[in-house]
This record gives C-alpha cells, structure tokens and sequence, in this order.
C-alpha cells in the first residue's frame, strides 16, 4: 500500500490541502477500508466520479458522511444532493435534514419523507432558518427616526 503510515494517511484524509487527484488515488487503495472512506467523504475536493460513487457506495456510514461535504450540501453538487436526498437509508436523509447549510428547496423536499423523524427534522430545520431570518432582518439598522447616530442632525 502506498500509504502505510496511518497518522500520515489520516491527515491525508481530512486535509483540504490534498491535491484530488491524490484523493482519487487513496480513494482506490481504501476501497475496502469504509471507515477511511467515510472520513475522505467529507473532504471538499472530491473529484466529482468520488463524489458520484460515494453516493452510492454500500456502505452507508460513506454516504452519511457525504452529507456533511460542504460542496455537496451547499447546492453546488446538485446531482450528488438528489441522490442522497432518496437514499434509502433514513440516517443518510437525516443527516441533510438537519444541515443547515442545505438549499431551501432541498428541505423541503425532505418534508414529504417516508420517514416521520425526517419529516420534523426538515421542518424544525427549516423553521430555525426562518427565525435565524428574521433575527438578522431586524437586526438591521434602517437608519429610522429611533436612530441613536441620527439624534441632534437636522
């Protein structure tokens, strides 16, 4: 194996810095290793055929920790999201229920699950996102007459 040390494999794994074409590499000598595989899932520079195949793999501990790649729950992996987003396995559609990073569109799409914990969970996390909203809106100064800066200007 090209990574025999262990520590150096493990910060190859979780380090943003590794090239993807590396990442690819190790992906291929890990295949039967699901637990180092699911720590490079997370990993942001996946080339997209890692991504791809990830969100498919057996194993659903590497399709759970897909959920939490950030260029997957952010939107800009529309395909990869739509996969997980039906994956059979109720922890997999949790994981991005919960995720507050997911598009809008994508939880509600978890509201009409199968699956009732994964129902509330995109509802509560949606409803969280709201009030996050709100907060931040009225947070704003609007530079109004109750307006601290703008006592004694005429």
């Amino acid at each position: 194996m090209l990574f025999d040390d262990f520590f150096f494999l493990v910060n190859q794994v979780a380090s943003t810095e590794t090239d993807s074409d590396i990442l690819a590499e190790m992906a291929q000598q890990l295949v039967d290793r699901p637990a180092l595989l699911s720590l490079l899932a997370v990993n942001p520079h996946l080339p997209d055929a890692l991504l791809e195949a990830f969100s498919k793999h057996p194993e659903s501990s590497v399709r759970l920790m897909l959920t939490c790649n950030s260029a997957v729950s952010s939107g800009l992996k529309p395909a990869i999201l739509q996969v997980l987003l039906t994956d059979l396995n109720p922890d997999v559609r949790y994981s991005l229920a919960e995720n507050y990073d997911l598009p809008r569109e994508s939880l509600a799409m978890l509201l009409d699950d199968e699956n009732p914990y994964v129902c509330n969970r995109a509802r509560k996390t949606l409803q969280r996102l709201d009030v996050q909203f709100v907060h931040s809106v009225s947070s704003v100064d609007f530079g109004g007459r109750n307006d601290k800066r703008s006592e004694g200007v005429a």
